[in-house]
């Protein structure tokens, strides 16, 4: 429900930004270099922001659970367990948006290929624990 969004934003607006993030970071703004090195492209969003956010938002536009997996234990192995808390308040906001974003494609293909993605990455939160 939209309370349930609202709040989500709200306690993400609240985090510390002590990082820089991309902003937009997905599959689609990875390129492969000449060399099989990878480029990311697209930083009209960069902007100072929480801990953890480029990674996120990349954990929930994979399709594949155990990529998505991969992603949170790098990241919490990465990150000191200090910051594990604002994690999951930013993980929860991210995975809400990312499904409103879904619900609200005006392509009802795009939204039917992409619903699924975005529910599945929101019931993974319980196991980020409370």
């Amino acid at each position: 429900p939209i309370t349930s969004f609202l709040a989500a934003r709200r306690e993400a607006a609240r985090l510390p930004c002590l990082g820089v993030a991309h902003g937009d970071l997905h599959r689609g703004n990875l390129l492969a270099g000449p060399s099989g090195d990878l480029l990311l492209v697209d930083w009209e969003f960069l902007a100072p922001a929480p801990l953890g956010t480029d990674a996120l938002r990349l954990w929930a536009t994979l399709d594949q659970a155990p990529l998505r997996a991969v992603v949170v234990e790098r990241l919490l192995t990465a990150l000191p367990a200090s910051t594990h808390p604002d994690l999951r308040v930013l993980a929860r906001w991210v995975a809400l948006r990312s499904l409103a974003e879904a619900a609200d494609d005006p392509d009802p293909s795009d939204r039917a290929a992409v619903l699924p993605r975005a529910r599945a990455v929101l019931a993974e939160l319980p196991a980020w624990g409370p």
